[in-house]
């Protein structure tokens, strides 16, 4: 473990674990939107799902901001 990858777990923050996989054929998921704007993730076996967006997220206060 390298000092910056210590400091950040004294920080509690979480480190990338790499690309999502596909819960059901373990392959990578791919991210897009439908038409209403929501984020969806997939993959080529037929996995569809919508992505939930967690409360207070940058994203959602910087649009009430405006």
């Amino acid at each position: 473990m390298n000092r910056s990858q210590f400091a950040l777990s004294r920080k509690g923050l979480v480190l990338g674990s790499g690309p999502l996989e596909c819960p059901d054929c373990g392959d990578r998921l791919t991210f897009g939107a439908d038409r209403l704007g929501r984020t969806t993730e997939s993959c080529g076996c037929g996995y569809y799902a919508l992505v939930r967006m967690r409360a207070g997220e940058a994203g959602v206060a910087g649009r009430a901001a405006r």
